[in-house]
């Protein structure tokens, strides 16, 4: 009887944890993910290395091939132009100040319709002012929720602002050695 009494409280405990415990795949901790590695390696430019697994795991294969297509177009313009500063060498281009790191980040809102979500989140660059709020967009993609674009918000004279995968197929598209638009064809 005692053993039959453990196995019952085992499977209860089981279910009342599966109920208290947070989703494990939801918009919102895929952006936390997303913070943290961002605040962890405070990536400078589109550098070989910048995409590792953890990395991929969050974003859409569409901003992965960017990604790769912007290292590409950062190699073609170190062969072609040596004396050129390539385009995607250096600033953060995740954040809404490409040169500052900020104090602080939140996510203040989250809104989602079916596979599709945003994610709003404020970065405080001073104590008591400074502070813009970039929307993250996912998608549900084979069940996994995934970055699909980033609306940086930044407002001053050396911010980032508008969507991510405007800016890069924008400055992607001078770049005749890299074909960014085998991205599109990916999807996000």
């Amino acid at each position: 009887m005692n053993t039959q009494f453990a196995i019952l409280l085992c499977a209860l405990s089981a279910v009342a944890n599966s109920v208290a415990s947070p989703k494990v795949d939801s918009p919102n901790l895929i952006v936390k993910q997303f913070l943290e590695w961002e605040a962890r390696e405070q990536p400078s430019g589109v550098y070989r290395g910048i995409r590792t697994p953890e990395l991929d795991a969050l974003l859409s294969t569409e901003l992965q091939c960017l990604l790769d297509a912007a290292i590409a177009a950062n190699e073609a313009s170190k062969r072609l132009s040596p004396d050129e500063k390539p385009p995607f060498i250096e600033g953060n281009i995740f954040l809404p100040v490409a040169w500052e790191r900020p104090l602080n980040t939140e996510i203040s809102a989250s809104r989602s319709d079916g596979d599709h979500s945003s994610v709003e989140v404020s970065f405080q660059y001073q104590p008591n002012g400074l502070k813009f709020t970039s929307r993250f967009w996912l998608s549900r993609q084979a069940g996994v929720w995934k970055i699909i674009d980033i609306t940086l918000g930044g407002e001053c004279d050396f911010c980032q602002k508008g969507k991510l995968r405007d800016a890069l197929y924008g400055t992607l598209r001078h770049y005749s050695d890299v074909n960014a638009n085998s991205c599109k064809k990916i999807g996000s």
